[in-house]
């Protein structure tokens, strides 16, 4: 799976992170408890694309098909794949879906027509 070797390489730069500034809080044993974590949620990961009038917007699904869905959304100049820590801690036994906003990650940008801006007078 080319996606899956993209995100491990991407992944790998998070864990060279993660071991930069969390080192002196967690410990040596709890950084590599975290990364194995993470690894294990990202080999369940299920990417997902849906087609959207201006390309595509693209996501991960992790957990059960049947488990109760839990929509998150990222904050600016982030991506969907920022929840992977997060995913570690939370039950199981729900289906997670995380979406890149358009114009982050590897969704598409939306075009410069989508957007309107009105100028008021003084």
């Amino acid at each position: 799976k080319q996606w899956y070797q993209r995100r491990v390489r991407e992944f790998q730069t998070f864990e060279h992170y993660l071991i930069r500034i969390n080192l002196r809080m967690a410990g040596v044993a709890g950084i590599q408890q975290m990364i194995a974590s993470c690894r294990n949620v990202l080999s369940s990961c299920k990417e997902i694309t849906v087609k959207v009038p201006w390309g595509f917007v693209k996501g991960i699904e992790v957990g059960p098909r049947d488990g109760t869905p839990v929509m998150m959304v990222h904050g600016w100049l982030d991506n969907c794949y920022s929840f992977v820590p997060l995913l570690t801690a939370l039950p199981p036994t729900r289906r997670y879906i995380a979406l890149d906003l358009p114009g982050h990650g590897h969704s598409s940008h939306k075009p410069k027509s989508a957007y309107n801006f009105i100028l008021g007078r003084a």
